[in-house]
């Protein structure tokens, strides 16, 4: 299922506040699981910490990059993963959403 959803698009459509944009050999966006805009403990502007990249050998994956985030230990996550955490971890949402964006493709 990794290799059959684009993640840019899956984050696009469910979480668009993230506003990725390319970055390096990826894109990188605000995370919508902590706030990134909020100022710093040093008084600077927020920085953009949601990775998203994609690997010939492993597909699409993304992570935090801001140690104040779940989503940033572990390994890289994954599209479906993407899906869970959307979805406050429900498999059956998450499925559900897979199962009608991969419908949509094979039209």
């Amino acid at each position: 299922m990794n290799e059959e959803l684009d993640l840019r698009d899956v984050v696009e459509k469910t979480r668009p506040e993230t506003a990725l944009r390319d970055a390096g050999k990826g894109c990188i966006g605000w995370c919508p699981w902590h706030d990134d805009t909020s100022a710093q403990s040093d008084g600077t502007p927020g920085t953009p910490s949601l990775y998203v990249v994609r690997d010939k050998l492993h597909g699409w994956s993304w992570r935090c990059l801001s140690t104040n985030c779940g989503a940033n230990s572990g390994p890289m996550h994954h599209a479906f993963d993407w899906l869970l955490w959307h979805c406050a971890g429900q498999l059956p949402q998450a499925m559900a959403l897979a199962n009608e964006w991969k419908g949509q493709r094979d039209e």
